[in-house]
Parts: C-alpha cells; sequence; structure tokens
C-alpha cells in the first residue's frame, strides 16, 4: 500500500538527473524498480543504485558514497525490519557526511528514525488514488515539512501528484 513517499523520493532524484547531477539509492529492501523510475523521467546513466545484503552494509556504503562526493542526492531506503533495528549513533556520522560532501541526504522509512539530526521532516499523507476512464493513473499526496522538533513548517503543506 503506497503513501507516496517512493513516489515523492522517485521525483526528486528524476529532477536531480535532468539537472545533471548523480544521485544514489542505497536500496536495502531491493524495491527499486528501474522502469518506474526512468518513469519519473529520471535519467538512468545518473543514478548508482546499491543493493545492500544487510542494515550494516547498507550504512557503510551509505558513508562510502558521502564520503566519495559527487552526488547530489543520496537515498537510503529501509524496510521496517531495518528502521526498527537502525542504530542511532549512526545519525551524526551521516549528517556530517552529507553536509560535507554538499549531498542531500533523504532517508525513507515507514517509522521516523533520524530524531533531531533530520534538517527537516516530510510525513506524507496519501489523499486520493488518480484515475482515467478505468485505469490506475497516480496519486495526489500531501506533504507536511516540519522541524525536527515535531513543529510545522508555517505555510509548509504542500500537494503532489505523481502520475
Amino acid at each position: 500500500r503506497s503513501n507516496g513517499r517512493t513516489a515523492l523520493a522517485w521525483a526528486l532524484l528524476a529532477a536531480s538527473t535532468r539537472g545533471g547531477e548523480a544521485v544514489a539509492v542505497v536500496d536495502l529492501p531491493d524495491a527499486l524498480h528501474p522502469t518506474s523510475l526512468q518513469g519519473a523521467r529520471a535519467y538512468l546513466d545518473r543514478v548508482l543504485w546499491v543493493r545492500p545484503p544487510s542494515l550494516s552494509t547498507a550504512l557503510k556504503s551509505a558513508e562510502l558514497i558521502l564520503d566519495g562526493g559527487g552526488f547530489g542526492v543520496v537515498v537510503i531506503a529501509l524496510d521496517a525490519p531495518a528502521a526498527r533495528r537502525f542504530p542511532a549513533p549512526v545519525w551524526p556520522r551521516l549528517r556530517h557526511d552529507a553536509r560535507r560532501s554538499g549531498a542531500a541526504l533523504i532517508v525513507l522509512s515507514p517509522h521516523e528514525l533520524t530524531g533531531s539530526f533530520a534538517g527537516v521532516r516530510i510525513a506524507v499523507a496519501r489523499e486520493r488514488a488518480l484515475w482515467s476512464p478505468r485505469l490506475f493513473t497516480g496519486l495526489r499526496i500531501q506533504l507536511l515539512p516540519q522541524r525536527s522538533s515535531h513543529a510545522p513548517i508555517q505555510g509548509g503543506a504542500m500537494n503532489f501528484s505523481h502520475r
């Protein structure tokens, strides 16, 4: 069941690749479908796709990618079991590495993980499915940016449609 979290991330990756940036996806659940990413108009030749076998390998991969630099956006995609086991002490390192490399670090997780180390947390609320006469064509979602203290950002609610 989709709430639009992944569609939003793919749209951000696509916009970055169309702007000439290289991006990386550390995909622990092995859920990325390149055709979906390409359907979002991403240039796949600018996407590094890492499919780590374990949480520790995913973390190490993200750190190495950020340390190496050259990526505008780095996504760490986690499934529910991994999110529950994610070690909190890693956030200061990842935040530091992302700042130093100039990359936007996006964490896709069914649970909040980053706490006060997130610059902005975006809650995603599905509003409705989009249909052409009989076919599903996308989602309309609402994006609710919040500070790491969970305080809403004034006037920050946005709508996003992914087709």
